[in-house]
Order: C-alpha cells, then structure tokens, then sequence
C-alpha cells in the first residue's frame, strides 16, 4: 500500500494551509502520520463486505487518537 507516500498528492491543500506557519518536521510528520491514519479508516470503512469493515467503536478510538495526535 502506497498510502504514505502519496497521502499528500490526494489531501486537500486547504486542510495544511493552518500548518504553513510553523512547518517543522515533527509537525509535518504528525500531520502526514495522522492523514495516513484517517486515510486508512475511510479505507476500512469501505470494505465490499460490512462484516470486514471496521467497527464504529474502533472508528471511534481511532478518530480520537488521531485528534490527540493534532492537539499537541
């Protein structure tokens, strides 16, 4: 899976544009880190089969690691 080198290129410039003024790479990293993780719950989420999708719950958790990640 190709997802973190290209999570850019498929990421919404808008959605960076609060980061632009303090771009050091631990912040850059964590911003990457956290696509890349929100890229792969929309992937989970959208398996052919809902008894292979993720389940709300983990959803949940996943969602609110990714929003402690950002909060830093």
């Amino acid at each position: 899976m190709k997802i973190p080198e290209g999570i850019l290129d498929i990421v919404d410039s808008c959605l960076l544009m609060s980061f632009v003024e303090d771009q050091t790479q631990v912040v850059e990293n964590n911003i990457k880190e956290c696509l890349v993780m929100f890229a792969k719950i929309g992937i989970a989420c959208s398996e052919e089969f809902p008894n292979q999708r993720m389940l709300t719950k983990d959803v949940k958790v996943k969602l609110l690691e990714i929003k402690q990640k950002l909060s830093c």
